[in-house]
C-alpha cells in the first residue's frame, strides 16, 4: 500500500472537519460533493448553475499536486459522497480540493 502524504492527511482531516461541522448529526456523506479542480471558483459556479441555485457549505482547499487532489477525491468518494470514483476531468495542474453539501430539493 503506498504511504499518504502529510499534505493528504492534512487535507482529509480538513474535510472530515468541515463536513463534520457542517453536519445535524453523524454526516451523511450522500448529501456532500467532494471534487478536484484547476479553477475552483469556475467549478463552484458549474455546480451552481447545474443546480439552479446556490449550494451550500462551500470550502476550498490546496493541495499541491494533482496526485494528492485525487487521492484525497477517491477518499471521500469511497466514504460515499456524491461523485463517482477517480477524477474524471482533473488535468495536471488540477490541484485544488473542493467540498460543499448539495441542496435539498
Amino acid at each position: 500500500m503506498e504511504k499518504k502524504t502529510k499534505t493528504y492527511r492534512s487535507l482529509v482531516a480538513k474535510i472530515n472537519w468541515h463536513i463534520d461541522e457542517h453536519s445535524l448529526l453523524a454526516p451523511d456523506y450522500r448529501k456532500w460533493y467532494v471534487g478536484v479542480s484547476n479553477s475552483p471558483r469556475r467549478r463552484r459556479k458549474e455546480h451552481e448553475d447545474a443546480f439552479g441555485f446556490g449550494i451550500q457549505h462551500y470550502a476550498v482547499f490546496y493541495a499541491y499536486t494533482k496526485k494528492t487532489a485525487s487521492q484525497v477525491e477517491d477518499f471521500f468518494s469511497k466514504k460515499g459522497t456524491a461523485q463517482a470514483l477517480g477524477s474524471r476531468c482533473a488535468t495536471e495542474d488540477s490541484h485544488w480540493v473542493y467540498v460543499y453539501k448539495k441542496p435539498l430539493f
